[in-house]
């Protein structure tokens, strides 16, 4: 790679040509340049946010686009802050859309069947000694002698 280039590497062979392709199919930073990034990076947060937000002396002191291309071509570390902040950035203007299109419900209120419950009817857990006394089966009582429960 030159110092110019800022696109990601492509292959020259037409075997791995389509790997290539293949390895770069869900790669977001696929065919953006390393302006373009740096551009729309730019609009979204300004110059001054992008100072504050990746602490870099090129966003910082006297900002422009020529010199921090400079610097971020020569410096692999800055130059994934970039990206990351770029997919970042990305992220949340997905985030706002949706945020601002109308909630589509899954379902009708309507159509929503809740089990009917019987207010009159006591709850009682399977073991209860109340639920068998409410079915009318025998009780065993502490001495273990069972009693017919009439209704």
């Amino acid at each position: 790679m030159t110092d110019t280039d800022d696109t990601l590497p492509s292959s020259t062979s037409s075997s791995s040509s389509s790997a290539s392709t293949a390895a770069q199919k869900h790669n977001p930073l696929h065919g953006l340049t390393l302006e373009t990034i740096l551009n729309e990076l730019v609009a979204f947060f300004g110059w001054e946010d992008l100072g504050q937000r990746i602490d870099i002396r090129c966003f910082v002191l006297d900002p422009s686009v020529v010199s921090s291309l400079k610097f971020l071509r020569k410096t692999p570390w800055a130059r994934t802050k970039v990206e990351s902040l770029y997919l970042f950035m990305k992220r949340e203007q997905i985030r706002q859309q949706r945020a601002s299109q109308p909630q589509q419900p899954t379902a009708p209120t309507s159509q929503v069947h809740k089990p009917a419950i019987d207010p009159d009817e006591p709850v009682f857990t399977m073991d209860s000694p109340a639920r068998t006394i409410a079915l009318g089966e025998a009780v065993a009582d502490a001495d273990g002698s069972a009693d017919d429960v009439e209704e």
